[in-house]
């Protein structure tokens, strides 16, 4: 009945809050979500610029810099992305009832509650839990507006999708798989196309302006595009949906590796997925047969939509030379726990019912070592920083590689106007598989990508050997000590931080490590 439906729902909400606000704050800020912070502190003249050139839409930004009070805590910073986290819950129950069944939608929350990567992300202070909410609002009220029409549908459904428009310059992509979506979902009689040509013809305007927009971001990238080979599509095809079910301990082991994660070679993944395929199909044809799934328009329609969601910003990031990390497509998440909700709805109740609680307990696990266990990414910039202001004097300088790291982290973990706020930050960025270091400007601090300094066609040029060890004497002059930190050399792929530590070493007499 309709309150066991809202007694689950509000069951499967709290415990979705518990896996996103357990702990909140236990390992601090990462680079990414500090340099949220920072740029969401500037003025909104210079918000939309900067969000531009560091590779974003300015939505995210706008709404943040609305979010944030002065000298909150972390918690208050990731609050926003658990928040939206909870919505993406709520959002794959009403999205899983509209298309399939209240069952189906029950199902698909569950399996988002306890998502490993939806679970990550609601817990980081980055834009991609809220665009993974706009994106299912978008596909939720399309839905409604094939099936239903009305004007209040498509109202929502336009403003939905320009917000996630506004978030990522890959929000285009959207707009491609919702097509398969609309026309298989579509009700004659109630839903009429030139109510979705007259949406689809704003949003691609606004969507062509974004690419516009995006070149800022890949100016360089567009100098190179090259169509990416046939293995890479492929080899992105097939771990996608191992990360988005596995979250960060595939990404981890599967394509971007990390330390504490072993490696996953390619050809393992292809056979996991094949026997997975096999032991699906056969389950399926054993307790429901294929017609009860397979041939439903609705099943078929969220299948294309899913896949296109995943594969086409694994082509687009590859053609411009860039990482497909699950980031770029972790909106495709709800949309696949709602296929495995329907293959569910196909089973007898007996088997559903153990099928389901099995892949809730299993992502459940994946979750918990994710959250418990597996370190966050690179830099304890709250403990560096606490260390620092425990012990700062007077005539300390801060020397930071990379230099922008230690600019938002410094900006947020000591802004005291004196003290240790008030010490004096520099260094350079050191460039990766290379001895070579870019130095600002003397006088001049980092100001943000917008700045140009780094790069092809940049204000800087990298400097190495007897160079970078004259800029680093005259760096450090008259200061009484030095605070360096700098990437870890073997985990940031950075030679010059051997070079540094070398020269330092040479004139100076180490204090204290850690």
């Amino acid at each position: 009945g309709l309150q066991r439906q809202h007694l689950l729902l509000i069951f499967i909400l709290l415990g979705a809050a518990v896996l996103r606000l357990y702990r909140l704050d236990q390992a601090g800020l990462w680079y990414d979500e500090l340099y949220t912070v920072w740029a969401s502190g500037l003025p909104v003249t210079d918000i939309v610029p900067e969000a531009a050139a560091s590779g974003h839409p300015p939505l995210y930004y706008l709404l943040m810099h609305a979010w944030l009070i002065p000298g909150s805590g972390d918690t208050w910073v990731l609050l926003f992305s658990a928040l939206a986290g909870l919505v993406t819950v709520w959002l794959t129950f009403l999205a899983g009832k509209e298309m399939f069944s209240p069952q189906a939608g029950l199902w698909g929350a569950a399996f988002a509650a306890v998502s490993p990567l939806l679970v990550w992300y609601s817990r980081e202070a980055t834009m991609y839990s809220f665009l993974v909410a706009l994106s299912l609002l978008s596909f939720y009220l399309l839905a409604r507006c094939a099936r239903r029409g009305g004007w209040k549908n498509w109202c929502g459904y336009v403003a939905a999708t320009i917000a996630a428009l506004m978030t990522s310059f890959l929000s285009p992509v959207l707009l491609a798989a919702q097509v398969p979506l609309y026309w298989l979902l579509r009700d004659g009689q109630r839903s009429r196309p030139r109510h979705w040509f007259i949406s689809q013809a704003a949003l691609a305007a606004i969507a062509l302006g974004i690419v516009l927009l995006a070149r800022t971001w890949t100016t360089e990238g567009w100098a190179t595009w090259t169509w990416p080979s046939l293995p890479q599509v492929l080899n992105g095809i097939v771990r996608a949906p191992y990360v988005l079910t596995g979250g960060w301990i595939i990404e981890a082991s599967a394509g971007f590796p990390h330390p504490e994660m072993p490696d996953i070679p390619v050809w393992f993944l292809w056979l996991g997925a094949g026997l997975f395929l096999i032991v699906c199909a056969a389950a399926i044809t054993a307790v429901a047969g294929w017609r009860q799934y397979l041939p439903q328009r609705n099943t078929i329609a969220v299948a294309v939509c899913t896949f296109i969601l995943f594969v086409a910003p694994a082509i687009i990031l590859s053609a411009i030379s860039r990482a497909a990390s699950a980031r770029f497509y972790a909106w495709a998440t709800p949309a696949l726990f709602l296929l495995v909700a329907a293959a569910l709805g196909a089973m007898p109740s007996k088997a559903r019912r153990a099928a389901g609680l099995l892949t809730v307990v299993v992502l459940f696990a994946f979750t918990v070592w994710e959250v418990g266990f597996l370190p966050r990414m690179a830099g304890d910039w709250r403990g560096i920083f606490s260390a620092i202001e425990e012990d700062a004097r007077e005539g300390d300088m801060l020397v930071c590689f990379p230099l922008h790291h230690c600019v938002v982290a410094a900006d947020h973990y000591l802004p005291a106007p004196d003290g240790a706020g008030a010490m004096l930050v520099s260094g350079g960025i050191p460039v990766s598989g290379s001895p070579a270091v870019y130095f600002l400007p003397f006088g001049e601090s980092w100001t943000g990508y917008r700045s140009g300094y780094f790069g092809e066609g940049g204000k800087s040029s990298p400097l190495s050997g007897a160079e970078m060890d004259e800029r680093l004497r005259v760096e450090v002059a008259g200061a009484r000590r030095v605070w360096l930190v700098t990437e870890d050399e073997s985990y940031g792929g950075y030679p010059s931080t051997g070079e540094i530590l070398r020269f330092l070493g040479e004139e100076w007499t180490l204090s204290g490590h850690w």
